[in-house]
């Protein structure tokens, strides 16, 4: 009995020694992977960390250069307000001095020229001409046969003008008609600025803007 005691006490203390070192196995193995899922989970929190950052970044560079480009347009787009008001500005004082110029004593010869300029794109035998009150009174028989004259020089052939019936024009500078008034051309200030409004922008644009050409 004593014996039977004995080998069930020593079966007994086997199995839990036994039950002791698998414990302590699958605790040591538990803290294994536990060890392990940390540090993948560390690298995991640090892979999302350093791709957050990484599109922060990404954001932040998209944003500065959104912010780059607009500041570019914006800048542009006043330059070219500004240059555009400053072009426009300086026409209207060109209009301006054409104005008073109507008074001046070499004005006459002004006319001249437009109306040799009217007549050669008009390009008629016979014309009749009209302008403004004020150069309505300027422009007599010697002012029209100097005219005459110098067109004749440049196209060799006789042209005949003469003044209007109609009531004078609101705006400063010349109209030529056919007789039949089925053709003008008209030489009045507004229409001649129109007519050289690019090479007027041109001549600005060298003059005050030629260090801020476009690339």
């Amino acid at each position: 009995m004593k014996e039977q005691a004995e080998s069930k006490i020593e079966l007994i203390m086997g199995i839990e020694q036994d039950a002791k070192h698998e414990a302590e196995s699958i605790l040591a193995e538990a803290g294994k992977e536990a060890d392990a899922r940390r540090k993948a989970s560390e690298v995991q929190v640090a892979s999302i960390l350093n791709e957050a950052k990484n599109k922060a970044q990404a954001q932040a560079d998209a944003i500065m250069r959104a912010n780059k480009s607009n500041i570019s347009v914006e800048t542009r787009r006043i330059l070219l307000k500004k240059r555009g008001e400053i072009i426009n500005n300086i026409i209207n004082r060109v209009e301006e001095k054409l104005t008073q110029k109507i008074k001046a004593s070499g004005y006459k010869e002004i006319l001249i020229n437009w109306i040799v300029e009217a007549a050669m794109g008009l390009n008629t035998d016979k014309a009749v001409i009209n302008a403004s009150k004020e150069e309505l009174k300027l422009i007599d028989d010697s002012v029209l046969e100097k005219a005459c004259k110098r067109i004749e020089s440049f196209i060799h052939k006789q042209v005949e003008i003469s003044l209007g019936s109609e009531g004078a024009l609101v705006a400063q500078g010349v109209v030529l008609y056919t007789i039949d008034k089925k053709m003008a051309f008209n030489n009045q200030i507004p229409t001649r600025l129109l007519r050289y409004q690019s090479e007027i922008r041109k001549l600005i644009f060298d003059e005050l803007f030629k260090d801020l050409r476009e690339e």
